[in-house]
């Protein structure tokens, strides 16, 4: 990972929160259902975190942000999908709020990180992008 990503990621929580929170909630209340971008940037996000410090190519990667951050994903990055976006979403520290209350939100974070466990973020991208229904995601719980 170059430097020039690791710079753009500074404080990526945060940014989250500012920049995508407003639209995911707003899309939520409008359309009764997570928007699935929004929804896949998050676990993305959380992977992002999780596996950073613990790179593929064997390299330490040095990720800025709050220590409490840190600390959250430190305490969490051997965690299961179910027990990190769970955790990760109720902290009200980060976005304010629980997002745990949001419906549905918690379901689709686990079923898009299985899905990067599974196929690799990549991978998992080009099949979101390939159509995955709300049916299929029930179905892959």
């Amino acid at each position: 990972m170059n430097h020039a990503l690791l710079s753009i990621a500074l404080n990526s929580v945060s940014k989250w929160k500012a920049r995508c929170l407003p639209s995911l909630l707003a899309y939520c209340q409008h359309n009764k259902t997570c928007p699935p971008c929004l929804t896949f940037s998050l676990a993305a996000l959380l992977k992002f975190y999780r596996t950073a410090s613990r790179a593929s190519d064997g390299r330490a990667h040095d990720i800025h942000d709050t220590d409490s951050v840190l600390a959250f994903f430190s305490e969490y990055s051997e965690s299961s999908n179910f027990d990190l976006a769970s955790a990760y979403l109720s902290k009200s520290e980060f976005h304010g709020m629980d997002l745990n209350k949001i419906p549905s939100l918690t379901e689709h974070v686990i079923h898009f990180l299985d899905l990067m466990d599974r196929y690799g973020v990549s991978e998992a991208f080009c099949i979101f992008l390939g159509g995955l229904s709300d049916e299929s995601i029930s179905e892959n719980k």
